[in-house]
């Protein structure tokens, strides 16, 4: 089981909730939300835990949500998880350059982190 927090949810909220509300509705919205934190929850209660120590830079040669998307049949939502990386970099003034991800069928997945005030980085 993974240690919850709420940092990351509170990441991902933002990004959803406008999309959300303009499909649905902010009363719809606000109640698929909170039953969504719990969905998430019990998620990470049956995700694998890979340790305090996971690398979470450079090439990840095995991925806790390409791992979990694909035994629970979540595979329509991987490709999703994948694109967020790129956000939380740009809430981190950083840009994620990446070729590969093991969701696309890569043998790694590549990071390369560059300040997003950088030119012409080697």
């Amino acid at each position: 089981m993974l240690e919850y927090t709420d940092k990351y949810w509170k990441m991902l909220i933002p990004c959803m909730k406008k999309g959300l509300n303009k499909r649905y509705g902010k009363e719809y919205t606000r109640e698929l939300i909170k039953k969504t934190d719990a969905e998430y929850r019990d998620m990470l209660q049956r995700a694998d835990d890979v340790g305090a120590d996971n690398p979470m830079a450079s090439n990840m040669y095995e991925c806790l949500l390409n791992t979990f998307a694909r035994r629970e049949g979540y595979l329509d939502v991987l490709p999703v998880m994948c694109d967020i990386d790129y956000l939380s970099a740009k809430l981190m003034n950083f840009n994620l350059n990446r070729k590969y991800t093991l969701a696309s069928g890569g043998e790694v997945c590549d990071y390369w982190f560059i300040g997003d005030k950088m030119k012409n980085p080697q």
